[in-house]
């Protein structure tokens, strides 16, 4: 029977994959990862391949290529395995198979998932537990693709998503979604521990040492909870019950929050324009029938601000956090004005929602803004002691009955004659604020303002 022919669309970036027959350290030496590295910078240039990142590793390799022309891709590999089987076998004095089966490939479908699939393959001798730090490891990109050198380099790679900017910003969101990083770990695991996914899902303690290991290998805040409760067959609580330490996550230190660019500080300079277009600055002074006495905010929340945040919220992507709190932390007027207060308090969730989310999206802004502008923080004074249906499915009045007496104060004396900072996400009728302020004004603090991304 003939083997099927492997399908490729034209345009496309490709993840490829190839690893030694029996998985044997086929690459196990310096001159041996040389030599395939030799291969592939010669055969690139015949069929015109553009390598953009790899790692060789002992027992297989990771190259991400795009090819001017798609067809060359087959015979592009056939010759680098090739030539290095032959080389290998002659050397060992072998006969025989050196790769396992045909390569693999994975189409990389938006520019996210291109800087994703970066950072998993230049990751991948730190998840092996081979170094430390990503620059460690002598024959993967990092280091050139860092400093911007060469064939793998940041600059080569900006140039050729200029060209395809138009066929990365198609949707492919269901493709993306099948190829996510999570499943990349999860098949690895299988796949080193000899198990089947039938074993993972079945077994309960083969699971927690999956969730052990990747807890240990500092991967766990890649994971995306959602897509490994659906690949595993359990509840999203009990992935958070494993992994709380560590269920808040950012894309990568230098990677830009909203677009997934590579940036230093987590929001690159075309988003900070998107967001200062979009933002308000505004302070909007007390209400006679509130609790608080400002309401500060920083955006609307309609259109591709309305977005992040649900995103943000609900979509897995916590990380979105940094890039808005960089964002408000660069405007003078605003970092002045935050300075001045004493404490920072996030407005609570309810247990049940953190175990649901894995997160309290109000505590991961309060979090950065005490780091950034050294206010205190506490999270021990205000506790939310009832879960109540979601206040975005309610109107103003069933909003007000709905979060009535479910806060409880404690521990009021640290607050006390305090200037208290507020953080939340959105405000809409108000009634959640309101009601925080209202337990806080008990403790007899010197002011409560709040602080939201953005105003409905």
């Amino acid at each position: 029977m003939p083997r099927i022919a492997r399908k490729f669309i034209a345009g496309q970036y490709f993840h490829i994959m190839s690893q030694g027959i029996n998985r044997e350290y086929i690459l196990q030496y310096d001159k041996e990862k040389e030599k395939y590295l030799e291969l592939m910078n010669q055969y690139s240039i015949k069929f015109e391949i553009n390598l953009i990142a790899y790692c060789i590793m002992s027992n297989h390799i990771h190259i991400l290529i795009k090819a001017k022309n798609v067809n060359n891709i087959s015979d592009f590999m056939r010759l680098v395995n090739g030539s290095y089987a032959t080389y290998y076998n002659k050397k060992y004095d072998r006969v025989g198979f050196v790769f396992r089966s045909r390569f693999r490939s994975k189409v990389i479908m938006s520019e996210k998932s291109l800087f994703r699939c970066i950072k998993y393959i230049h990751m991948n001798p730190v998840s092996a537990n081979i170094v430390q730090n990503e620059e460690e490891y002598k024959y993967s990109s990092y280091i050139n693709f860092k400093n911007n050198f060469g064939l793998y380099s940041l600059e080569k790679l900006n140039y050729m998503l200029k060209l395809d900017k138009e066929f990365l910003n198609r949707d492919f969101q269901i493709n993306d979604k099948e190829e996510t990083y999570t499943k990349e770990v999860l098949n690895a695991y299988i796949e080193k521990k000899n198990l089947t996914i039938e074993q993972m899902k079945g077994d309960a303690d083969i699971q927690k040492q999956f969730f052990k290991e990747i807890k240990n290998q500092k991967i766990d805040n890649k994971i995306n909870k959602s897509e490994l409760a659906k690949l595993l067959g359990i509840a999203r609580c009990t992935i958070y019950k494993y992994l709380k330490e560590n269920t808040i996550s950012i894309l990568a230190p230098t990677v830009c929050g909203i677009c997934g660019k590579i940036n230093s500080d987590g929001l690159c300079p075309k988003c900070a324009k998107i967001l200062e277009k979009c933002a308000k600055f505004e302070i909007i002074n007390k209400n006679a029938c509130m609790n608080f006495e400002n309401l500060i905010y920083i955006f609307k929340y309609e259109g591709i601000i309305r977005k992040l945040i649900l995103d943000y919220k609900f979509n897995e992507k916590p990380y979105i956090y940094e890039s808005f709190v960089n964002f408000i932390l660069k405007n003078k007027k605003i970092f002045e004005i935050l300075k001045s207060y004493d404490t920072i308090i996030p407005v609570p969730i309810s247990r049940k929602r953190m175990k649901e989310r894995g997160y309290n999206q109000s505590l991961l802004i309060a979090k950065k803004l005490s780091e950034d502008l050294n206010i205190e923080l506490q999270t021990n004074c205000l506790i939310k002691t009832k879960n109540i249906v979601e206040q975005s499915k309610l109107n103003k009045e069933q909003r007000e009955k709905n979060i009535q007496n479910v806060y409880e104060l404690k521990n009021e004396q640290i607050i006390n004659n305090k200037k208290i900072l507020l953080i939340d996400d959105i405000y809409t009728t108000g009634s959640t604020v309101n009601e925080c302020s209202k337990m806080l004004r008990k403790a007899q603090p010197r002011k409560v303002d709040v602080l939201v991304l953005a105003k409905d």
